[in-house]
């Protein structure tokens, strides 16, 4: 009987992690390449294909990036240190990033701190 009740969990569990938002190909694809901010900042940002994602101020931040589920981005540093969790949205041309509650998602450590902008527009 414990044995039955085992197999009906481990089968539930791989049903509903079936169900999961995981992410796609596509959505993959429709972040790469160059975003311009439309705060007219000149910090952009750049989803490369490599996984290699770029934010620059008045130097190039240079991270790694993957999709999580729901909208999130999994950044992290070359060296796979620090980690962020980011989440986008993607509407009508317009990318929106930040920690999921309207703040800013990467401040670079620099004097004076240079946050990343919240919107951008796909870039030339």
């Amino acid at each position: 009987m414990a044995s039955i009740r085992w197999l009906v969990s481990l089968s539930l569990a791989a049903a509903l992690g079936g169900c999961g938002t995981s992410a796609t190909a596509e959505e993959r694809a429709s972040l790469l390449g160059i975003w311009t901010p439309t705060d007219r900042s000149g910090r952009i940002i750049t989803f490369h294909d490599d996984g290699v994602f770029g934010y620059r101020y008045f130097a190039t931040l240079r991270l790694y990036w993957e999709l999580g589920s729901q909208g999130e981005i999994k950044l992290s540093s070359l060296d796979g240190g620090v980690r962020w969790s980011c989440y986008y949205t993607l509407v009508d041309g317009l990318l929106r990033i930040d920690k999921g509650n309207g703040e800013t998602c990467v401040t670079p450590g620099s004097t004076p701190p240079k946050p990343m902008p919240l919107e951008f527009i796909r870039g030339q």
